[in-house]
């Protein structure tokens, strides 16, 4: 075998083999179905971060979209709360990382798990540390995740907000 058909050989697999790591990294991706609004909160509840001090798994059966986002509640009477007042249940950043969205200008979805309930409004970040450092300044996180949101209003998620 020749040298070229040597270097050939190695270029040809190294594509294939990046084709299907791209591939296998790509199959654990949540895809959102076109014309359909995005999951909230991985399907949890967020009217029981209010009622019942903790995340929970909604049931698909009572959902509703809000601001174009699904949402998913444990009941008919939790769905009834979220209904008289979906500005104080919904999460703020649609249930984006406030911290992503705070320090990085980063879109990305958070862990239902880690919430901090601040001035009757929930947050929500991607990290486990996330609540304890948003909790040591609070108005400074939510005012520059707001900001950074209004940015990237439009942009999908997995964007971040590049300065250079």
């Amino acid at each position: 075998m020749t040298v070229q058909a040597n270097w050939f050989n190695k270029c040809l697999n190294f594509f294939v083999y990046s084709i299907c790591l791209i591939t296998l990294l790509g199959l654990g991706v949540e895809r959102a179905v076109a014309g359909e609004p995005r999951l909230g909160l991985k399907g949890y509840d967020p009217v029981a971060y209010f009622t019942m001090g903790r995340p929970v798994e909604g049931n698909p059966q009572f959902h509703y979209v809000f601001d174009e986002v699904r949402y998913h509640f444990v009941s008919a009477n939790h769905l009834e709360l979220f209904l008289g007042d979906p500005d104080k249940y919904a999460p703020r950043y649609s249930g984006l990382c406030t911290m992503g969205l705070g320090a990085k200008g980063y879109k990305v979805e958070a862990n239902p798990e880690n919430w901090v309930i601040h001035n009757g409004q929930l947050y929500l970040t991607q990290r486990s540390f996330g609540p304890t450092v948003f909790r040591k300044a609070p108005d400074r996180w939510a005012v520059a995740a707001l900001a950074n949101e209004q940015v990237l209003d439009n942009a999908p998620i997995g964007t971040g907000i590049s300065w250079w």
